[in-house]
């Protein structure tokens, strides 16, 4: 997927297109079934404003509410695409036993982590997203195979790799490779 020719059109090099693409995917598919808030609503830049709703909803979650304070976070949202003030919603969720809404929080955090060039932290955010998505993580793992192959992690990815193919195979023998 990542090629030295670049881009067909412009022939700029193409440095994320696989990962970005396959959690797109997945987002999207997730949302359609656990709507969470997101950067989506993003309106404009206000760090005041932001910071104020943040700050409401850390007093709501330090008094146990998490659906205020998620409403607060999505008051942020309308002022800040910075994904570090994003990194609490899958915990929230996964704190309200909403195992599919926290795995989509991980995956809007690892798609705003790859937006910003942070490929390291996306895959320490994938991997932690593995541990909630056991028996659906072969997206999951896909994802992390590619992002380890762009950082040259070859042991990683190949590890990977094998995993996911005995996976696929024991869900579907007939169609096996191993």
């Amino acid at each position: 997927l990542l090629t030295n020719k670049g881009c067909p059109l412009n022939r700029m090099p193409i440095k994320m297109l696989a990962p970005a693409r396959l959690t797109k995917e997945r987002v999207e598919e997730l949302k359609k079934k656990e709507p969470i808030p997101s950067f989506s609503i993003f309106k404009k830049e206000n760090n005041t404003l932001a910071d104020g709703n943040l700050k409401i909803a850390g007093e709501y979650l330090s008094n146990g509410d998490c659906e205020e304070a998620l409403e607060s976070y999505s008051n942020a949202f309308k002022h800040t695409q910075n994904w570090l003030h994003y990194k609490i919603i899958p915990h929230i969720f996964i704190n309200m036993q909403e195992k599919g809404k926290a795995i989509l929080a991980y995956l809007y955090l690892a798609s705003y982590q790859l937006q910003d060039g942070k490929i390291y932290e996306a895959i320490a955010t994938l991997k932690e997203c593995q541990q909630h998505d056991k028996e659906r993580n072969s997206t999951t793992n896909i994802l992390l195979v590619k992002l380890y192959q762009l950082t040259n992690n070859t042991k990683e990815a190949f590890s990977l790799s094998i995993k996911v193919a005995k996976n696929l195979s024991e869900q579907n023998p007939k169609q096996s490779l191993i």
